[in-house]
């Protein structure tokens, strides 16, 4: 299981991705070809959490800071603006650590940097401390409704399709060649090939444009929930009701499920044990050094910082 994170704005542009594991890589993947800056990080679910998502926010901040169309245009640099880094620390001075911006203190809401991210209502999203960080450094979040990310969220839109099937095409190559067992190692070391045919300047475009945000327009989401609507509204054929299911389905159902379990419990039971077992084994098998977070960053390292610590451990 991995959970990709990944960005783009309206001009087609986007920022290093970021890769979820349940653990940390190891330092045997210094050798994965990839863009330095993309970073592993670790949860025990493989997902996002709050944890992660603020170290995400971090690491966003800084690299969407030169995409700014306004940053161009003004030729702002990061720290001189802010009066910090990322992380609220001074740049010439490590120690001092500041609890806002001291930058932008005082400044009118008109001479301000603002920038827009728009994102799905995961949980993690919600957290006060996510929050509060991006009101401190001017960045406006909003979030998607709920079941609604198919119509509006421009990655689902534009580019998520393309990174499945460029995903699916390196899992039948691995398979031509005989890699009956293409684990997250493989998954990472492909990964920049992934990344590069989804996150296209044109995906990221067209999703931008499917979903209204940009340009700025409600049509395409009006005319999806208006053909929505029609749809349901369409009669069903009285031909087609015999062809419905039984009203018992669910019980025979419930009845069959649990005859089967009480048949086959035994078998069930040695197939989940032996299936941990080689699981075990194949992770004692794999363990290797594992990276270690550098810095500021707690849940996560980037493809650059493994590299360093494999060239000093080798």
């Amino acid at each position: 299981t991995c959970t990709v994170i990944g960005t783009g704005n309206a001009a087609g542009e986007t920022t290093p991705p970021w890769l979820i594991f349940k653990a940390f890589p190891t330092l045997e993947w210094a050798n994965i070809e990839g863009d330095l800056e993309m970073r592993f990080a670790q949860s025990d679910t493989a997902f996002s959490n709050s944890d992660i998502t603020l170290e995400w926010a971090r690491d966003f901040n800084r690299k969407s800071w030169d995409k700014s169309a306004a940053v161009q245009h003004r030729q702002l640099d990061f720290e001189e603006w802010f009066g910090c880094n990322e992380h609220l620390k001074s740049p010439s001075n490590a120690a001092a650590s500041y609890d806002k911006p001291p930058g932008t203190e005082g400044k009118a809401e008109e001479d301000l940097v603002w920038r827009l991210l728009v994102i799905d209502g995961f949980s993690g999203h919600g957290s006060f401390a996510f929050r509060e960080y991006c009101i401190k450094f001017n960045i406006l979040v909003a979030f998607l409704l709920p079941h609604s990310t198919h119509m509006l969220q421009p990655m689902d839109l534009g580019v998520f399709q393309w990174l499945k099937n460029a995903h699916q095409k390196r899992l039948r190559d691995a398979l031509r060649k005989g890699n009956l067992s293409f684990n997250r190692r493989d998954f990472a070391g492909s990964f920049k090939e992934i990344f590069d045919e989804g996150f296209t300047p044109a995906h990221i475009i067209t999703g931008f444009e499917k979903s209204g945000i940009f340009p700025p327009t409600e049509v395409p989401a009006v005319s999806y929930l208006l053909k929505k609507k029609l749809k349901t509204r369409k009669a069903i054929d009285a031909a087609l009701c015999s062809l419905l299911p039984a009203e018992n389905r669910f019980p025979l159902a419930s009845d069959t499920a649990r005859d089967i379990g009480n048949r086959y419990h035994d078998i069930l039971s040695y197939v989940e044990d032996r299936q941990g077992r080689i699981e075990k084994r194949y992770h004692q098998r794999k363990r290797g050094k594992r990276a270690k977070p550098v810095g500021e960053y707690i849940h996560n390292v980037s493809l650059e910082e493994l590299r360093e610590q494999h060239t000093v451990r080798y």
